[in-house]
């Protein structure tokens, strides 16, 4: 998998490591925080991470990778298709 700037990050699994692409896509630690704090959620607790500033970037940073019609919400979300993601990179 590859972000905007086609960097890849592999830890000594080859598995793509999910904070080294969330500071990739340029988010602060606070950010990283709100990121880990809702992968670590086993429900919907907090179903506001579309409105942070995290989401934002990370929207951005896989804007090329992302399905057009999860980009438009019309066959998924973008914030979980972007959660799958980095969860899938946290091995």
């Amino acid at each position: 998998m590859t972000g905007s700037t086609g960097t890849t990050f592999y830890d000594d699994t080859g598995e793509i490591e999910m904070r080294d692409i969330c500071e990739e896509a340029g988010l602060s630690e606070a950010e990283i925080s709100v990121v880990e704090m809702r992968l670590m959620e086993t429900d919907d607790e907090n179903p506001m991470f579309i409105e942070t500033t995290a989401f934002e970037k990370l929207l951005n940073y896989f804007a090329d990778d992302m399905p057009y019609l999860i980009q438009k919400c019309r066959t998924g979300e973008p914030d979980v298709w972007i959660l799958d993601r980095l969860e899938e990179g946290n091995g």
